[in-house]
């Protein structure tokens, strides 16, 4: 089994820089729990962004210098 919460993200503006993690509470269900091969897991997961930034995304898995891993758009 493989364990996600939403602290395994990191949020990055639309110009690379990586948004700074605040606690907020996220509304139920909150994106935690372990996977197993073929398994789904669906759930909230908050994170703070400018306003105006027009393309932030998350990622997860992503080495120390903010590459690979597999990324995801926060835009609607």
């Amino acid at each position: 089994a493989v364990s996600f919460n939403e602290y395994d993200f990191t949020a990055f503006s639309s110009d690379g820089a990586e948004y700074e993690q605040v606690i907020i509470v996220p509304p139920n269900p909150d994106f935690d729990g372990r996977l197993f091969p073929g398994g789904m897991l669906t759930g909230y997961a908050v994170f703070q962004v400018r306003k105006n930034d027009p393309a932030p995304r998350v990622v997860i898995g992503e080495d120390y210098y903010g590459q690979g891993g597999a990324w995801f758009s926060l835009v609607k």
